[in-house]
């Protein structure tokens, strides 16, 4: 995975081609981690065209069914043909979250002959951007009944994860799980475990230089995150 603001930096022009020729490339915008402004839509096509992303994580506002609807579609229209995509439907409730997905699934199925990804961040409360607990459960099983691949977007709390999440994401085959939560915690020396705090990536820049110890910590918890997966 690369990062649009990363991608577009001058002096990382030539570097990514390189480095990422052969692999499946996900190109995300970076939006949760950032406080700056979301990118372009433009800027999200000339990254996806440099890098050549094989998926490309469309933006999404967190709580805002209708401007993360707005912005994936404008963001769509400006891709290069042939990428593959990820919508992350942004929501208060669960009717608007799912009003926003089929949406989406409308408009692309009936452009790009195909089905999106499509990432699960939890739902939002009324007020403020605290995710509400437990509401990935009844999307997951959503997606499954819609015939849609899923991908977790992190981890409310590891223990909602192991002891909800993990299981339905296994009965209702989910595609994916991002590893975050296992980097960040690496990333500051600290072990996943079943009662790791939640952590945010938070500004990338500060991953740029990892130290041997930083790097022997986020393998051990990725190795752990896939034991968790295979049991």
């Amino acid at each position: 995975m690369t990062f649009v603001p990363w991608v577009l930096r001058e002096e990382n022009s030539g570097f990514y081609l390189p480095l990422l020729a052969g692999h499946y490339v996900i190109l995300d915008t970076e939006l949760f981690e950032r406080a700056a402004p979301p990118p372009s839509a433009a800027d999200i096509a000339r990254a996806a065209q440099l890098v050549h992303a094989t998926e490309v994580v469309l933006p999404d506002t967190l709580g805002d069914a209708e401007a993360t609807l707005r912005d994936s579609l404008e963001a769509l229209e400006h891709l290069p043909k042939g990428v593959g995509v990820m919508f992350v439907p942004q929501a208060r409730s669960r009717e608007d979250w799912e009003w926003s997905l089929a949406r989406f699934v409308a408009h692309y199925s009936a452009t790009a002959h195909s089905i999106p990804v499509v990432g699960l961040s939890s739902l939002r409360h009324k007020q403020g951007l605290r995710p509400l607990k437990g509401s990935r459960i009844p999307m997951i099983e959503h997606l499954y009944a819609q015939r849609l691949p899923g991908h977790l977007l992190g981890m409310a709390s590891t223990k909602l994860f192991l002891d909800e999440e993990l299981p339905a994401a296994l009965d209702y085959d989910i595609l994916s799980i991002d590893t975050c939560a296992a980097f960040a915690l690496g990333a500051r020396g600290l072990v996943l475990s079943r009662d790791s705090p939640r952590l945010f990536l938070g500004n990338l820049d500060r991953y740029e230089t990892l130290t041997t110890s930083q790097l022997d910590l986020i393998k051990l918890n990725m190795d752990t995150l896939d034991q968790w997966v295979e049991e």
